[in-house]
């Protein structure tokens, strides 16, 4: 532990924390040991008073951000409230690394979330003294918080998700299916915003199919390398930043320049290994989806046929746009990615590795007193809407009243009883494509005893059971009800809605889950969102 430094011009204070942990969880006696790195931030006009916050960053294979003077976006507001604690999850950053050089087939799977949240009890434990955590995760960091809810709720303060509710529970093949279903909608929003884009893109894989281009790190890029450039589309900015990459091809072909940037957006592959090897692993799960991961997006890919297929996308006459892959990793990236290769061997391994401890207790999710926020995006395409609506309702399985939801549907037009307030928060019924969100109002804060508001096109609907949302393999955009006890308006909301109904569910001494979608990922403001 280093001490306090201040940053000078700011009202801010920074303490880094190296904290010894072993590498093994499972032999904690005589075992080798590594070092996880935090970054403690906080306000210094607030003295060392404030609850611990700690951040769990997406992935997995990522550190966690780097604090800006001034600071900005989430953390901003969060040192309000909170020392907030950024942990570069084990692997990462300036913790003990995992490079293509380090990695070896014995230790890499003691790097899965299992692992993570363990850490994160040892930094409980020796930096924050054993005092309760508020918990924000962010994509993969909220499947972090769900595996610590598992494991160590009575460590937990309140858990808040940011495009982080995972899938618990769903077999990695159908993650996938969804995930290549979301990838087909987003890419045909994609070109119905720059329609010029259309033959661009099937003029670079065509040259790339006959020619691929040897790339300036030392991989090459092939038509299928280049087509992962879909991963860009799930931030809010995506569309933009693939067009304008794109345009640098426009009237100088695969040029050098071209060549590099299409690098550069790809390079955390290379730079962020753990995420290639493990990246399927992650809905790996003894307990509920047990077996390997078997190269899924790859088999999924090869299933779904020629929609899939580029070259038959390329033959005269087919005038359908080429499309383009999203967050997936391939067994052949090992091949293109020069700094991949000296992991293939280890990436096959894993993927065949069938022996996955567990990570999620459903068990402990349904009965968690933690109250819970998360931010859900409706078309994410990393973390998909209606598993994640699964998981909402496995965490919040009884109405607000207290009693089980219904197992049944009610008559169409009946209302949920209302014997308390809550009972009647208003959850998204809308079958319309219309869902362009309302924007966010400048409210302050609602007394305790108010009953939350009904905007527009919000109605109410009869209760449901988790069993009754629905498992559409084509992924339509019509929402479905869910259980009474979720809250789910059709549109962000505000930071204050959130912390209203936390405090609520705390005054009245019952756990809560507070869902919020919004259009697209927002990432530089989700987490923000969600405080």
């Amino acid at each position: 532990r280093t001490g306090a430094r201040s940053v000078r011009g700011a009202d801010l204070v920074v303490r880094e924390h190296r904290v010894s942990v072993p590498l093994d969880w499972r032999r904690e006696s005589g075992g080798e040991l590594i070092s996880v790195f935090v970054r403690e931030v906080r306000k210094a006009s607030s003295g060392e008073s404030l609850p611990y916050l700690l951040y769990l960053q997406g992935g997995p294979g990522f550190p966690s951000p780097r604090p800006s003077v001034p600071l900005g976006g989430w953390l901003k507001a969060a040192v309000e409230k909170y020392r907030v604690l950024l942990l570069d999850q084990r692997g990462t950053g300036r913790s003990t690394a995992q490079t293509t050089e380090t990695m070896d087939e014995a230790t890499i799977a003691c790097f899965r979330t299992d692992s993570i949240v363990r850490d994160c009890e040892a930094i409980r434990a020796e930096v924050c003294g054993g005092a309760k955590l508020t918990l924000l995760g962010q994509s993969f960091g909220g499947f972090c918080v769900l595996a610590y809810l598992s494991t160590f709720p009575e460590a937990i303060e309140r858990a808040l998700l940011t495009c982080g509710l995972a899938p618990v529970g769903v077999p990695v093949d159908e993650v996938y299916e969804a995930t290549f279903a979301r990838m087909e909608a987003r890419c045909r929003r994609f070109y119905a915003r720059y329609p010029e884009d259309v033959e661009l893109v099937r003029d670079i894989v065509r040259q790339l199919h006959d020619e691929p281009r040897p790339l300036p790190r030392g991989g090459r890029l092939t038509a299928r390398r280049f087509l992962q450039l879909g991963l860009l589309l799930g931030s809010s900015t995506g569309m933009e930043s693939l067009h304008n990459l794109l345009e640098v091809s426009r009237d100088r072909g695969l040029s050098r320049d071209f060549l590099h940037a299409v690098e550069r957006a790809q390079e955390h592959f290379e730079t962020n290994p753990i995420y290639y090897v493990l990246h399927e692993a992650i809905y790996c799960c003894a307990n509920s989806t047990p077996g390997p991961s078997a190269w899924s997006a790859e088999r999924v890919q090869a299933r779904l046929g020629d929609a899939w297929n580029y070259v038959k996308r390329l033959e005269p006459g087919d005038d359908r746009p080429v499309l383009l892959t999203g967050e997936m990793v391939f067994s052949w990236m090992a091949d293109d990615y020069a700094w991949l290769k000296d992991v293939k061997h280890l990436a096959n391994a894993l993927a065949a590795k069938t022996d996955w401890g567990p990570v999620y207790d459903l068990d402990a999710l349904a009965d968690t007193a933690v109250p819970c926020a998360a931010l859900v995006s409706y078309d994410d395409i990393y973390v998909e809407r209606l598993f994640s609506e699964r998981t909402a309702a496995i965490l919040a399985p009884t109405s607000a009243a207290g009693s089980p939801t219904s197992s049944s549907t009610p008559a169409s037009g009946t209302s949920p009883p209302s014997s308390t307030a809550s009972s009647r928060w208003p959850t998204a019924t809308s079958n319309t494509d219309d869902e362009t969100p309302l924007p966010s109002s400048s409210r302050g804060r609602r007394p305790l005893n108010a009953r939350p508001r009904l905007r527009r096109r919000e109605r109410r609907g009869p209760p449901l059971s988790s069993s009754h949302i629905p498992n559409d393999p084509r992924l339509s955009r019509d929402r479905s009800r869910l259980p009474r006890g979720l809250r789910v308006p059709d549109c962000a909301r505000s930071a204050d809605d959130l912390a209203f109904d936390l405090d609520r569910a705390r005054l009245q001494g019952r756990p809560l889950l507070s869902v919020a979608r919004a259009p697209e990922r927002e990432r530089s403001t989700d987490a923000a969102n969600a405080l």
